[in-house]
């Protein structure tokens, strides 16, 4: 994929004339999917993709497109090829963009993880033998992931990533279940087995009859999924500079140092041990660490350039 990847770009720039400037993004995946329902294979299925953003300027005037790739190098080639005229008998009709902003300093990069997943069947059969006799319902998704940047600058950039993710729940009744997840990039069974047995613990206590709470101050205690489902929340927004700007944010009463959450809790954007590449669209590379919060102090925002 990499080199296919790279080839492509080479054969854009060769394509350019005068002084046109291109840029191309690819977003790949080789993933399974199965979903599970009452411990049982419900849906299974298989995505193989790629899709490249062809980006075309001249001056301050651009144009994209999307294209599908097939895998094969001369059909690929003649695909860039045909939407390369097109933009180009485009570009003149279009207006100047006074936002136009590239990358134009090189910053090459390469990240190419080894490949440490087992098959998707032997998870499966894994996820099988530990439900026996449970409710289980979920969703396994298990593959590979690839982005490429490159530009007619000379920048190119690579990234790829195998992982895994079970998401699953275990169902007491209609409207008591345990969440859990299992996630990485090589599965253990030990771990598996150790995480399924301690839902099935919380399982053993949702058993128990359900007591309403009166209206007041109650102290609770959120399960680390909990918390994790709450993170996930205040993160739509709730973090990035836009929404702190036109104060939409969940966090804006921590603005300027209002508020205070705990001092112990630390959060920050961790990109070079992420599972997702350290360069964006259009070529700019982020930063390896993003503080949003410090001590219980908002100290930060996520903003692409």
């Amino acid at each position: 994929m990499q080199q296919h990847f790279m080839s492509l770009a080479d054969y854009l720039t060769s394509q350019l004339t005068g002084a046109e400037i291109a840029t191309t993004y690819l977003v790949a995946e080789k993933s399974d999917f199965v979903r599970f329902n009452h411990a049982k294979v419900r849906q299974p299925g298989s995505v193989t993709q790629a899709n490249i953003q062809v980006r075309l300027m001249n001056g301050s005037r651009q144009t994209a497109v999307t294209i599908g790739l097939v895998g094969d190098l001369e059909q690929d080639k003649a695909l860039i090829k045909g939407q390369l005229t097109a933009m180009r008998e485009l570009l003149p009709h279009l207006p100047e963009d006074p936002h136009l902003l590239i990358n134009t300093e090189v910053q090459s990069s390469e990240h190419v993880a080894e490949n440490n997943l087992i098959q998707t069947t032997e998870m499966v059969d894994n996820i099988i033998d530990e439900s026996q006799g449970l409710d289980c319902v979920g969703i396994l998704a298990s593959g590979s992931n690839y982005r490429g940047f490159a530009n007619s600058l000379g920048q190119r950039n690579w990234f790829s990533n195998h992982n895994f993710n079970w998401d699953w729940s275990l169902v007491q009744s209609v409207d008591k279940a345990v969440k859990s997840s299992y996630a990485g990039t090589r599965w253990n069974s030990r771990v598996f087995a150790s995480k399924m047995q301690d839902a099935t613990q919380q399982l053993a206590l949702l058993a128990r009859p359900s007591k309403t709470l009166s209206p007041g101050a109650v102290r609770a205690y959120l399960s680390p999924v909990a918390l994790n489902e709450i993170l996930g929340l205040i993160s739509w927004g709730g973090f990035g500079l836009a929404s702190h700007r036109n104060k939409t944010t969940p966090m804006l009463s921590f603005l300027d140092g209002a508020g205070q959450l705990s001092e112990q809790l630390t959060l920050f954007e961790d990109v070079l041990g992420g599972v997702a590449p350290d360069f964006q669209s259009d070529g700019f590379l982020k930063p390896n660490r993003v503080s949003l919060i410090d001590k219980g102090i908002l100290t930060g925002a996520l903003v692409s350039p």
